[in-house]
């Protein structure tokens, strides 16, 4: 029996290795070069997150760790720091052992409105502390989730917003003596 050359094969039941071997080819790989560059396009992600890690790391390298018994100035950027090193390197492992990525989970029209609403409110947080001061900032961040990105009940976004600034007032500001930013009229 002669073997048919590879362009004759029979395909699969679902067409995937056809559909792949003519993508591959429009993509001007010829196999191997389109899964290299895949597997660089997946790692990117990973790669990205350890060089920011690591930017953050040494950024803060002059900063006291700890203030006595207090956390210091470069405390939180190196938890961050350290945190983002870590899930990139799961990230690159899962990767590496070939574990398949989830399908790419694009939000709908409602979901994409509410993460422009988060990232617009994380700017004006971001901005508004060191003028108004990060008490004040973190009482309306809270609330105007709650409200409107989440769309809780008016009692309940209340009650939670009284947690979370007294939480953070109390560990913070109280227990830690972390001098949060005030406001700049005051």
């Amino acid at each position: 029996m002669t073997k048919l050359p590879d362009q004759f094969a029979p395909e699969d039941n679902s067409g995937q290795t056809q559909l792949n071997t003519d993508l591959d080819r429009r993509a001007g790989g010829s196999g191997i070069h389109g899964v290299q560059m895949q597997g660089i396009l997946t790692a990117a992600p990973a790669l990205f997150m350890i060089v920011l890690s690591a930017a953050v790391f040494f950024g803060t390298s002059e900063l006291r760790m700890w203030r006595g018994i207090t956390p210091g100035p470069r405390f939180f950027p190196a938890v961050l720091a350290s945190a983002g090193l870590g899930l990139a390197i799961l990230l690159l492992v899962g990767q590496w052992r070939g574990t398949d990525a989830p399908a790419l989970d694009m939000p709908d029209r409602f979901g994409a409105t509410k993460v422009a609403a988060t990232a617009a409110l994380l700017m004006v947080f971001a901005a508004g502390s060191p003028v108004f001061g990060m008490m004040p900032m973190v009482t309306v961040f809270t609330l105007a989730m709650l409200l409107f990105v989440v769309r809780q009940r008016i009692l309940a976004s209340l009650t939670a917003t009284l947690l979370v600034t007294l939480g953070i007032q109390i560990v913070f500001v109280q227990w830690l003596k972390v001098a949060l930013p005030l406001p700049t009229f005051l």
